[in-house]
């Protein structure tokens, strides 16, 4: 069964938010520059899978629409898997648990 639009999002949104506040504290890391890497590689992906989620929502044709879908469930794997490392966080819903 495929998860709301709005679900998909808010999650994107928490991992934008957690993505961000990594990006403030890079400067700490062992290597930063590596760090500021590896959150630009998570930003494109969240990126890509925030315009499929978008591109179902009003896709009409209901092939390309199933096709897409497909082409997405990857990305909803990875998002839930990143989301779950800050389950502890207040914003964090137990629903994106993976």
């Amino acid at each position: 069964m495929s998860q709301p639009t709005e679900h998909l999002l808010a999650l994107a949104d928490f991992n934008d938010a957690r993505l961000d506040e990594d990006e403030r504290t890079a400067h700490t890391a062992v290597d930063p520059e590596r760090q500021l890497r590896e959150i630009a590689a998570k930003r494109l992906l969240i990126s890509s899978w925030r315009r499929l989620i978008n591109q179902i929502a009003v896709e009409e044709d209901p092939a390309k629409r199933e096709c897409l879908a497909l082409t997405r469930h990857g990305l909803d794997q990875f998002a839930h898997q990143m989301a779950a490392v800050h389950d502890a966080h207040p914003d964090y819903r137990q629903s994106w648990r993976p």
